[in-house]
């Protein structure tokens, strides 16, 4: 994505947070191929549409992994975690 205030606003949420961009970035980007691939579905992101570029996804998602609020509290242990929780509904 190329805009600046929303690149901005994500990297200062993770910032305030005390969030690790790099670890947020992975599980991010992992969860968002998981919904375009169909493994993971609106009823399991507690209803955001994790599409590529949904910019009110990724600040509702960080906001979810901070507060460890549904779908976000498995993701803030990373990707492994939530693997093993999709890996027992599959």
């Amino acid at each position: 994505m190329s805009d600046p205030s929303y690149i901005l606003k994500a990297f200062e949420m993770i910032s305030r947070f005390g969030l690790d961009d790099d670890a947020i970035a992975v599980v991010m980007s992992w969860a968002f191929e998981c919904f375009e691939k169909g493994i993971l579905t609106k009823n399991d992101t507690d209803g955001l549409n994790l599409t590529w570029g949904n910019k009110s996804a990724v600040i509702a998602f960080i906001r979810k992994i901070a507060y460890k609020e549904g779908f976000g509290n498995p993701l803030g242990m990373g990707c492994k975690k939530e693997s093993s929780v999709i890996g027992k509904k599959l």
